[in-house]
């Protein structure tokens, strides 16, 4: 199944303090959420967009508990149900364990015009018109990265029990890809003017490379080719592979 949550409740669920795990999890009996419709064929597996991104995916793994739309859930996820004015129905909890993949994050495309559709089955009218968008290798590892901070959040327990029953050897994904065609004389020339010292931190380069014997340094652009930034000696410098990684990911100057 093919979920798609309205962007105006995902936004009231999380000024309550709910999760979009636990509002995917609580659905009505008998509505055309609910994974084990007794007219349709049982939900095995659910994907959950969000903003016109894909959230996660879920395995269904039976009924957890019982209840009411308004008796099931956490107070905050209570405190949104009675805010959305909805009438009280039998409801279930499901237990829905997330799948680890990629692809969380990546936009999803073909819902266009059908936004008053929420729900698509396998045998929907356009669940084969509905993709996952390739993103760029630098989207991929923000997507990465943003999974890496969750697992981080989640509890050791619940981060161990994946673990054991994740693959040991990770599945390919195509990425679309776009480069800079960059000049190799400012390469050349800010790694000539360096002579093997990095410009942040003054130390020796850490080791010397393979291929050429020369000092290993890394040209960075002080403001990145992405943001209009101009591929010429003023806007680089040669910096060590420590320096490098604090010039993307550490904290601003």
């Amino acid at each position: 199944m093919l979920l798609r949550h309205s962007s105006s409740r995902i936004e009231r669920l999380r000024h309550f303090g709910a999760s979009v795990e636990e509002y995917t999890a609580i659905q009505p009996v008998g509505s055309k959420y609910d994974f084990h419709h007794h007219l349709k064929p049982p939900i095995n597996l659910v994907a959950v967009i969000v903003e016109d991104e894909l959230h996660g995916v879920f395995r269904v793994e039976g009924v957890k508990r019982e209840g009411t739309t308004c008796s099931l859930g956490s107070d905050e996820f209570q405190a949104f149900v009675r805010k959305i004015d909805k009438p009280e129905r039998q409801a279930r909890e499901y237990n829905l364990v997330r799948i680890p993949t990629r692809i969380t994050n990546w936009a999803v495309t073909g819902w266009k015009g059908r936004e008053r559709t929420t729900v698509q089955r396998s045998d929907g009218k356009f669940f084969d018109q509905i993709e996952v968008s390739l993103p760029t290798a630098e989207e991929t590892q923000i997507s990465f990265e943003k999974q890496v901070e969750i697992s981080l959040r989640d509890s050791a327990d619940a981060r161990r029990a994946r673990l054991a029953n994740a693959p040991s050897h990770p599945s390919k994904i195509q990425i679309q890809t776009t480069v800079f065609d960059r000049n190799p004389d400012v390469v050349a020339e800010v790694l000539h003017r360096a002579n093997g010292k990095c410009a942040e931190c003054g130390e020796n380069a850490p080791f010397i490379r393979r291929s050429s014997g020369t000092p290993y340094l890394e040209v960075h652009h002080k403001i990145p080719l992405a943001q209009q930034g101009r591929d010429d000696v003023a806007n680089a410098t040669a910096l060590c592979p420590n320096c490098h990684r604090r010039a993307h990911f550490g904290p601003l100057p």
